[in-house]
């Protein structure tokens, strides 16, 4: 049973330390701020501007903090509605997927969407691109929120990892004045001298080291199972970590610059990092307050991410979780074994991660059979984009926990909608 799999997995592995456990393990900067309760970010995509509030007396977020006007998604390439948690960070990162193309101050929203600068055509402050600039305020992006670069930098240092961003159209519509005084009065040149002075206060933290775990993880163009492969990295290569997150990590290998799932990778050599629980999202998932589908929603998890399991209800199909700083519930029949981590032959993995440990192989199961990574056309994503040479990495079909409300534990047409979505929109 693969369920058998994992416990003997779990009993082996080492639990995570630094995985989602605080707000300076996902930045290479000291944030200004580590309090992930102490702003909310609301982004408005009908008069596409950003709010950051804080909290008034009776502890609401009303109070505005700044308003900020942006970019977001254009038509073919919507940036996706809901509430999630911020992520990793990057100070000033190259767009895997464009070559040649950089944003500074790079804040994760979910998988491939960023909230970032205008983007600069190298890594260099006086390569300001004309067009972003003259798009603010405009659906343009290819779903990333993009931001002048002095609001780029403000939430990037102060909107610190766990805090949380809603995005939708549910705030007051601004009047014509109030958008207009948001946007930038200095024409293009103007602009781009005035941003090239904005200069961080120390220099960026080093880089963190990680090894991969296991043989031919892919390294990609972004971290959507839709964008393209770049190449396989071998069990023991060292890597670069460029930006940390969960369930991707943006890495850095000898010339190329790429994300990698976090699972095929650990920051412990010889040493494979997971949950004890052994389970991850098998889509997007909502995150809700009550062991109910009509209970306040408090956010949405991304799909392939771990989770920290608290308490466990069978019957009802639900899983109570940690997920950064709350506590709630999702359904589970969005989850699955977090078996991933095996893109080939299972067994042997983990018989070969029992010999680098000196422990001794796990007796063989049964059921277990070969994974292989599929080598089949992927259908066409909803966007236009490049075709991918290889098969986007899929987790195998694996045993479910059934539930009352769907016995089959098969996703809905919304709930594919959405992951298609997410797996479509990549950092630009």
């Amino acid at each position: 049973m693969r369920k058998g799999i994992l416990r003997r997995l779990a009993a082996l592995a080492l639990l995570a330390a630094t995985l989602c456990t605080g707000a300076t393990a996902l930045a290479r900067d000291e944030m200004k701020n580590t309090d992930a309760d102490r702003y909310r970010l609301y982004l408005n995509m009908r008069d596409q501007v950003l709010t950051a509030y804080e909290k008034d007396d009776d502890g609401a977020y009303t109070r505005i903090v700044r308003r900020m006007l942006c970019s977001t998604g254009a038509d073919l390439t919507p940036t996706p509605t809901g509430t999630y948690k911020i992520g990793g960070k990057e100070r000033f990162g190259k767009f895997a997927h464009f070559n040649g193309e950089y944003a500074r101050y790079w804040t994760q929203v979910v998988r491939g969407i960023y909230i970032h600068s205008i983007g600069f055509s190298g890594r260099d402050v006086q390569k300001l691109l004309r067009t972003p600039f003259s798009n603010m305020g405009k659906r343009a992006s290819h779903g990333c929120i993009r931001l002048y670069v002095e609001y780029a930098k403000w939430v990037y240092y102060n909107i610190c990892p766990g805090s949380s961003i809603t995005i939708g159209n549910d705030e007051p519509p601004l009047s014509k004045a109030e958008k207009k005084s948001l946007k930038s009065p200095l024409d293009y040149e103007a602009y781009k001298a005035y941003q090239a002075a904005i200069a961080d206060d120390a220099p960026e933290l080093a880089d963190r080291h990680a090894w991969v775990t296991f043989d031919n993880a892919q390294l990609r163009t972004g971290n959507g199972s839709n964008d393209e492969f770049i190449r396989r990295l071998k069990a023991g290569t060292e890597v670069r970590v460029l930006q940390e997150g969960d369930p991707w990590v943006k890495v850095a290998v000898d010339d190329r610059e790429g994300y990698v799932k976090r699972i095929y990778v650990t920051y412990q050599k010889d040493a494979v990092e997971t949950y004890e629980n052994g389970r991850a999202t098998k889509t997007t998932t909502d995150v809700f307050a009550e062991p109910d589908v009509k209970a306040e929603k408090l956010c949405r998890m991304p799909r392939d991410t771990s989770l920290n399991i608290l308490e466990t209800d069978p019957e009802k199909g639900w899983y109570k979780i940690r997920y950064w700083d709350i506590e709630g519930y999702i359904q589970i029949r969005k989850t699955r074994p977090d078996i991933s981590m095996f893109p080939y032959d299972e067994a042997a993995q983990l018989a070969a991660y029992a010999a680098r440990m000196g422990l001794p192989t796990p007796e063989p199961t049964a059921d277990i059979t070969p994974s292989p990574v599929a080598e089949t056309t992927p259908k066409p994503p909803k966007t236009p984009r490049p075709e991918t040479s290889l098969a986007p990495e899929r987790t195998p079909a694996s045993e479910e926990s059934a539930t009352p409300a769907d016995s089959s534990g098969a996703l809905t047409t919304e709930e594919v909608e959405q992951d298609d979505l997410l797996d479509a929109g990549f950092a630009g």
